[in-house]
């Protein structure tokens, strides 16, 4: 009965399933290594699953995910335009955005809003900051 229960817990713990991604996944949107890192990181450890945006499709890769976060470029308004083509497709543009801004990015703020984005962060965040966001946006969707 011991082996067994340590069996089933030892199965559970070494299970990548079990703990990432039983909370929702979400689409992550960085070129920075090291903040696509944290984001990654700190998503896994609060049990979502992250998917990194390969450069493919992005309506394809965002279909099935709970949140979209977007890390913007200065003067780019490459990110704006992405958030556009979610919003009009019938397959993404019920998934919430989280807009984060680089520290240095002086894009106007109400620009996204005017895509419809669900939430904006401005770049040094913490990784609750972070996963405050994410659970506040995924659960908005669930009701």
């Amino acid at each position: 009965m011991i082996l067994k229960m340590w069996k089933k817990l030892n199965g559970i713990f070494n299970s990548k399933k079990t703990i990432t991604g039983n909370k929702g996944c979400v689409l992550v949107v960085e070129d920075n290594p090291l903040d696509r890192q944290f984001f990654c990181q700190t998503l896994r450890s609060e049990c979502f699953e992250a998917i990194i945006a390969d450069g493919g499709d992005i309506i394809e890769t965002a279909k099935n995910t709970q949140l979209i976060i977007v890390s913007t470029i200065p003067s780019s308004r490459e990110r704006l335009d992405l958030c556009a083509k979610v919003r009009a497709s019938d397959k993404t543009k019920h998934i919430p955005i989280l807009i984060v801004a680089d520290k240095g990015d002086n894009s106007n703020v109400m620009e996204y809003y005017s895509q419809r984005v669900d939430s904006y962060l401005r770049k040094p965040i913490t990784k609750k900051e972070l996963i405050r966001q994410v659970e506040i946006l995924v659960n908005s969707k669930k009701v």
